[in-house]
């Protein structure tokens, strides 16, 4: 080899497999020092990570700017995930690194898989925290965050944008007044720390963060989708009244449309050309599924001479996943989703397949999922990830799924997020349980410079978050599931319902709802065990938060007439569940017809239990049982002795398996 040129070296390696290639150098100092070349690397990346489709990071910096050793890592790295998570699964042995809190997780997001945002909330207290992914890995055991700020009420859902390197964070905060936060970090002054740049009321369920604009699926308590502008605390309304599907699952902005997923449809806003610059209904394409779940896939550039990805949209349902893309040209009025890929699992004695949670990793080739197993308590909820095949919307993409002993269960309000590209997932639920896990076996420092870099220089003017405790005035319970304390929920809910309570109340028709059969509606506590709460807790997702108005003892039953996003719902005590009624109904008509027992002279839609977005219900409580009852441990009773605040009733094992398991 010693007469042979460096560049026919260089050519011959570049037709090395790539573990050949790694033993091949290995032989001698001018083979080894040959390989490191970077024109080798961008060979082996074209014709690996992109030729087999690999997850690239939308965070990486551009090839032409990376040092060698930073391709070369970044190579290694992605094949090294595809044997792990793809070709050989069962040998992936993950570092996990468990930093519980004493609070119950409500959010996680990784951003650019070097920062790590968690909000953990109780009844009390919220607060947001800010983790180094790398010092993690690093120490494998819990540390302290880099930062930690207070909010004023739980936290319950939260969206980022990234401008310029520039993090902002949108956090729905459940209070007694539904608030969503906008937040930034800045560095101040020598470490970041979380500002505050605006509150906006009455906004609950965010849907995304685009710049100034914040997408909602409803507000002030009318169920419609909506755009505000936070900086300037405009809200439009994109709907003019409320109807029977709900406000909306998903949304999604460009630059000057907005697309929205309701129960059964796509329906598309554009932006009006007169100066008032209001959106107005476009196009609707109908799905042929009943939406369980959807996400939009992430806005993804490919470089900075290449056009932006289509976008993808990704629904669950209970008949399996459907992948679409949506195509979306004003110009022609054309709008058509196309289906990508379906994937639908087994029903086995394993597995179930339930819609619930699904969402896209950092670009839009992979989508993850959770697989419900109630049939086999061994795994309660299994998380699972796929790449949407190239060509071919009918193949079977190898699936990548993962549950062990160490998961944070994700049947108790769990969530997570995962970076398919760095291979690095994060999990918590409501018993305070968090956990880090790095799928890939990379040394995280190879990767330094190779990704972009967050700006924590000031940006614009704005209040430092506290960083000492505070108290808060939620909208109990929170979580639904544990940790509240039933004698201070009812003041509060009881005065809420007061506020909007009739002045006239119908004969016959009771306003009164101190009841203890009114609240346990609500409750969902353990020794009232009514299903109901969590038929309520999935008609506020849908509809905004149901409010009684009125109650009548007919003789054979008990009707109560409900109020949740500007609709009217029943309550039949003989049936158990709730009906929606047609949004022509008036109140006064309504009651008019039940007085009259005319009831065929109005429309209803069963409010079905399936409109949910995570596991609850039933499948909590069996999966609650099966921990405490086979594995010994109460997930309560473990955020309990962390500090944590929980309700007393949860906490005697001996005690729970009897009122749980002849409901079970």
């Amino acid at each position: 080899m010693d007469v042979v040129p460096d560049d026919v070296v260089l050519l011959l390696l570049q037709y090395c497999e790539v573990p050949g290639l790694l033993k091949f150098r290995q032989t001698c100092r001018r083979i080894y020092s040959i390989s490191l070349a970077k024109q080798l690397w961008v060979t082996l990346y074209f014709r690996h990570v992109v030729g087999l489709n690999l997850p690239t990071p939308t965070y990486l910096n551009e090839i032409d700017s990376l040092s060698p050793t930073q391709l070369q890592a970044f190579v290694l790295h992605s094949l090294r995930l595809y044997y792990r998570t793809v070709l050989q699964p069962d040998c992936c042995s993950p570092t996990i690194v468990p930093f519980h809190r004493s609070r119950s997780v409500t959010w996680v997001r990784l951003i650019y898989s070097t920062w790590l945002l968690v909000a953990s909330s109780d009844c009390t207290i919220s607060s947001i925290a800010l983790w180094s992914v790398y010092d993690l890995l690093l120490s494998k055991q819990s540390s302290k965050p880099v930062t930690e700020a207070y909010l004023e009420a739980p936290v319950s859902n939260g969206v980022i944008d990234i401008i310029d390197g520039h993090v902002f964070i949108a956090l729905e905060l459940r209070g007694r007044v539904p608030i969503v936060e906008v937040l930034t970090i800045m560095n101040r002054p020598k470490r970041p720390m979380f500002h505050h740049l605006q509150s906006v009321c009455n906004v609950p369920h965010i849907r995304f963060l685009r710049g100034s604009m914040i997408g909602a699926s409803l507000h002030d308590n009318i169920n419609v989708p909506c755009v505000l502008n936070w900086r300037h605390d405009i809200t439009e309304r994109l709907r003019a009244v409320p109807d029977l599907e709900g406000g909306s699952v998903a949304m999604h902005m460009e630059d000057d449309w907005i697309a929205v997923v309701r129960r059964q449809v796509v329906e598309v806003y554009i932006l009006s050309p007169d100066e008032g610059g209001d959106y107005r209904f476009w196009r609707s394409v109908n799905l042929p599924h009943k939406v369980g779940s959807a996400a939009f896939s992430p806005t993804v550039r490919r470089g900075p001479s290449n056009p932006k990805s289509p976008l993808r949209l990704c629904i669950a349902c209970d008949d399996g996943m459907f992948v679409y893309q949506l195509d979306c040209n004003i110009s022609a009025g054309s709008l058509s989703l196309v289906a990508l890929w379906h994937y639908t699992a087994p029903r086995t004695d394993k597995y179930i397949f339930e819609a619930c949670q699904v969402s896209f990793g950092v670009t839009d080739g992979t989508v993850s999922w959770l697989l419900s197993a109630p049939r086999s308590l061994e795994q309660p909820v299994t998380f699972a990830t796929a790449r949407i095949p190239v060509g071919d919307s009918h193949a079977t993409p190898p699936t990548f799924d993962w549950y062990d002993d160490t998961m944070p269960g994700q049947y108790c309000m769990g969530v997570r997020d995962y970076d398919e590209s760095r291979g690095i997932a994060v999990f918590g639920n409501a018993f305070g349980e968090l956990a880090l896990y790095d799928f890939s076996g990379s040394d995280a420092s190879l990767f330094d410079g190779a990704f972009r870099e967050l700006s924590f220089t000031p940006l614009e003017d704005g209040d430092l978050l506290p960083t000492d405790p505070i108290a808060s005035t939620p909208a109990p319970p929170f979580p639904y599931s544990g940790s509240f304390c039933l004698e201070e929920c009812q003041p509060m809910i009881f005065d809420f319902w007061k506020s909007y309570r009739l002045v006239d109340a119908p004969d016959g028709w009771e306003t009164d709802f101190k009841d203890r059969r009114w609240f346990s509606l609500f409750s969902g506590e353990v020794r009232v065990m009514s299903w109901d709460a969590w038929s309520l807790e999935n008609a506020s997702h849908y509809y905004g938060r149901p409010i009684p108005l009125l109650r009548k003892d007919c003789g054979w039953g008990d009707i109560i007439i409900f109020d949740a996003g500007g609709l009217l719902f029943l309550w039949n005590s003989e049936k158990e569940g709730f009906d929606i009624v047609h949004p022509g109904v008036t109140l006064e008509e309504l009651t008019w017809f039940i007085d009259s027992k005319q009831y065929g002279l109005y429309q209803t839609s069963h409010c079905d239990g399936d409109r949910t977005q995570d596991h609850r219900g039933s499948q909590f409580y069996t999966m609650w049982l099966w921990e405490i009852k086979y594995m010994g441990r109460n997930g309560w009773q473990e955020l309990h002795e962390r500090g944590g605040q929980v309700h007393p009733d949860l906490l005697d094992n001996e005690t729970l398996q009897q009122a749980l398991l002849p409901l079970l």
